[in-house]
């Protein structure tokens, strides 16, 4: 099941268990734990040293020095590896001093421990996933000379981190133009930003999670140059106000790229963007040959012309209290509506199809969902949780609603009024047509001029 609000508590819970599952170490000197890699080679790592996360805290206290040798059972061991969990939730450790033999950060090796400074130097070949997720009091990062790999979402969540550098000499990486980032230099990819970022104008990729939880970020400013917005680039960016997509982007993440961005309240793509566009001053981001809505914010309004709501449009979006679906809309997406805290009411029109899974799930405040198709949709329990939710349907429908499984789920109310059968018109070609436009209001099909307004079998409206 997808958390609610931060994805943090997931992963926290994750490593929890992995870390707890592995906890055991071989020997202890000078109050850090170690496990024993090779016997042969005479290597060992860093461990973690036992306690679980939740029940008490890290005995790991203060300014840490890791030496690079270190003597058990009358040998010398060389320290190569900071293990998977060894400082895992280890909030009182300040710096960790890593000696140029470890050539290796395992998993969530520090996830959310209190360093603030980390040097990667030249030795470290592998900074695994996770390794520094959530450190929140991570200021600073200075880059070695040397080439290393990255894991995916190695610096999730370092929310404080204000200052990037890469050495002039790293042939992997760099901190061009002073950019507070560090950039893949071979493929022009930013791999990782923070609040000062300037992503320079020749960055082609932003990178999976690159800018992931960091709350300081208020605006970005994103270059013609960039083609590609990977997933969870700016997830969690509580603060981000407005997001403005160049002319230059072909493609945007297809998970979470923008996920609980709950501050979001302006959309705009350049109008000379062939790929995606913000139609009628919508708010939102929409993919122009499908006219799938991919991203949405509290001050969106979908437009007619949407075909699909993509997967986790509106995921994490808590500044909207209801929505209306228009119609013409065919199929919401996977987790379209997913933890949207404040979401109390949706209407889906008959358009509908297709609803994907976990379609309004983890919204804890829902009440209401007017569904006003005469089909019930296929849906799974992973629709929405919370049982307790009251779904409206078309007069007469109940019945089909409560045998058809999972909506039988819920409390069903049959008090919605079908307006008309006709699903669209055209408007006569001896009509002047900049006088008049259709548009749906209410789930009716309304046709207006300046003055007027019809619906469609000519009844007088207002």
């Amino acid at each position: 099941m997808l958390m609610k609000n931060l994805i943090k508590y997931k992963l926290l819970v994750l490593a929890t268990i992995v870390c707890h599952n592995i906890s055991a170490y071989d020997f202890t000197v000078d109050g850090i734990h170690y496990t024993i890699l090779s016997k042969e080679k005479h290597t060992c790592e860093v461990s973690e040293d036992g306690t679980r996360y939740y029940s008490k805290p890290s005995s790991y206290k203060g300014d840490i020095v890791i030496p690079s040798t270190v003597f058990y059972n009358n040998k010398n061991y060389t320290v190569t590896t900071i293990g998977n969990c060894a400082f895992l939730g280890a909030t009182q450790v300040t710096s960790v001093s890593i000696p140029n033999t470890v050539d290796s950060i395992a998993e969530r090796s520090f996830s959310y421990s209190g360093i603030k400074n980390l040097i990667i130097s030249s030795n470290i070949k592998v900074i695994a996933e996770q390794a520094f997720e959530f450190c929140s009091s991570l200021q600073s990062i200075d880059v070695s000379t040397g080439y290393f790999t990255i894991g995916k979402h190695a610096f999730f969540g370092c929310f404080n981190l204000s200052s990037i550098k890469v050495d002039i000499g790293n042939k992997a990486y760099d901190s061009r133009n002073n950019c507070n980032a560090i950039i893949e230099s071979s493929t022009n990819k930013l791999i990782l930003g923070c609040k000062n970022t300037i992503i320079p104008n020749d960055v082609e990729t932003i990178g999976y999670g690159a800018f992931a939880y960091c709350t300081g970020l208020t605006s970005i400013n994103i270059p013609n140059s960039v083609t590609s917005i990977e997933s969870t680039a700016f997830s969690g960016c509580k603060n981000l106000k407005t997001l403005l997509i160049p002319r230059s982007v072909k493609s945007i993440g297809g998970y979470c790229p923008f996920f609980e961005c709950t501050s979001l309240d302006q959309i705009v793509v350049d109008k000379e963007n062939p790929y995606f566009d913000s139609r009628d001053n919508c708010n939102a981001i929409l993919e122009t040959a499908t006219n799938e809505l991919v991203l949405g914010c509290k001050s969106t309004i979908i437009p007619q012309t949407t075909n699909k709501i993509g997967d986790w449009a509106f995921g994490g979006c808590t500044g909207l209290t209801e929505i209306v679906i228009p119609y013409g809309v065919k199929e919401i997406g996977s987790s379209s509506f997913n933890c949207m805290d404040n979401l109390a009411k949706v209407t889906i029109p008959a358009s509908v199809t297709t609803i994907g899974d976990c379609a309004f799930e983890s919204n804890q405040n829902m009440e209401s969902i007017y569904n006003y198709s005469t089909i019930p949709q296929e849906i799974s329990y992973k629709f929405c949780r919370d049982t307790r939710v009251t779904i409206h349907v078309p007069k007469g429908y109940k019945d089909i609603y409560t045998k058809t499984s999972y909506w039988h789920l819920f409390e069903i109310v049959d008090d919605l009024i079908l307006s008309t059968a006709i699903n669209n018109v055209c408007i006569n070609n001896n009509v002047d047509k900049n006088k008049y436009k259709k548009i749906w209001m209410n789930n009716k099909l309304i046709i207006k001029n300046k003055f007027n307004s019809y619906e469609v079998n000519g009844i007088h409206i207002y």
